[in-house]
């Protein structure tokens, strides 16, 4: 680290990290806090023990390139934040902020990744601003399974030193992921900064955790990333959650959902093999003579066959009626 550009007092609020629920599960992530080993007040050492350093051209994003960056860590004092305190421990990481690449740590974990997993990445973020004297650069943390990118989550740095921001991301990998197995990885980034001039971003309090998502809707909810209600419309595509569900099951809908239309007299609606409900309880086949109804629900004989997950519905000859399909469980 460069000596400070400017001095200013200000007072920093150290903000409490959330407790894990009993659901969540720590992965093991070596040297999280940057505590090992300890370091003394303006030393500032270039090797920091379980990371490696890398970057990403910014004219070629996908290709990690796996060299020195003039990242480091150190034991903050008050002419580079202004309580002379790192979010957690004694230590943080630094990177610094060029132009033309996004500069990085990376960790290559002994936890590989798992089918139908939700992973929660985070990370303390900070900006040195009595080092600064302005802005630092943008934050951008990776999940990665076999050197595959899974997710990333880009975000502004803290305006000042009064306070650190938490950078997360969350992902829920599906029933098959083709990395499955594969060793997980982390990366935290400072983004490129076209200011050119070394201006440093700080990580500390690097976590990751494992959950499984609840069977049923919340299984859903998970990998769609949304609180909403059966009832909702997490996309504002025009399909309700519950029929995503219904079509989706335990995976990702978020976007256009297509409907089935009629064919040959018939119209087949298929069910994920995930969704738990069956005919009666949590979904049914309504039809009607008109669209304003009445709607009166079909038995599952006669008109409605159900095969494995497929629920069709056959019209019946000489009569003009409407159907549709409405889900209100399990």
């Amino acid at each position: 680290m460069r000596p400070p550009k400017t001095l200013a007092a200000a007072l920093t609020l150290l903000l409490a990290w959330p407790q894990l629920t009993p659901a969540q599960q720590p992965v093991t992530i070596a040297n999280p806090g940057f505590e090992i080993p300890p370091v003394n007040e303006g030393v500032y050492p270039g090797t920091i023990t379980g990371w490696s350093e890398g970057s990403y051209d910014v004219s070629d994003p996908g290709v990690w390139i796996a060299e020195s960056t003039e990242a480091g860590y150190y034991n903050p004092r008050a002419d580079e934040y202004s309580s002379a305190a790192a979010a957690e421990g004694l230590n943080m990481a630094y990177l610094y902020g060029i132009s033309g690449y996004d500069t990085g740590l990376s960790q290559v974990l002994t936890a590989t990744l798992q089918p139908e997993t939700r992973y929660t990445l985070s990370a303390k973020v900070g900006n040195p601003f009595q080092y600064n004297g302005g802005p630092a650069p943008d934050y951008r943390i990776e999940l990665l399974a076999g050197g595959v990118l899974l997710k990333s989550a880009t975000g502004s740095a803290p305006a000042d030193d009064l306070s650190f921001g938490t950078a997360t991301l969350t992902y829920l990998s599906p029933p098959a992921p083709a990395q499955a197995g594969q060793p997980l990885e982390i990366r935290l980034l400072a983004v490129e900064d076209e200011r050119d001039n070394f201006f440093e971003l700080d990580f500390d309090d690097v976590r990751l955790t494992t959950s499984v998502p609840a069977p049923g809707y919340p299984a859903w909810q998970a990998a769609n990333d949304t609180t909403q209600p059966p009832g909702g419309d997490h996309d504002g595509d025009g399909i309700a959650n519950r029929l995503e569900w219904f079509f989706g099951g335990s995976t990702s809908t978020t976007g256009f959902t297509p409907l089935p239309a009629a064919q040959n007299n018939a119209i087949t609606w298929t069910k994920a093999g995930t969704f738990p409900g069956a005919y009666g309880p949590a979904f049914v086949v309504e039809t009607a003579p008109a669209l304003a109804g009445p709607w009166t629900a079909e038995a599952p004989s006669g008109n409605v066959t159900l095969s494995g997950n497929n629920v069709t519905f056959t019209f019946p000859a000489g009569t003009r009626r409407f159907a549709r399909l409405t889900v209100t469980g399990p």
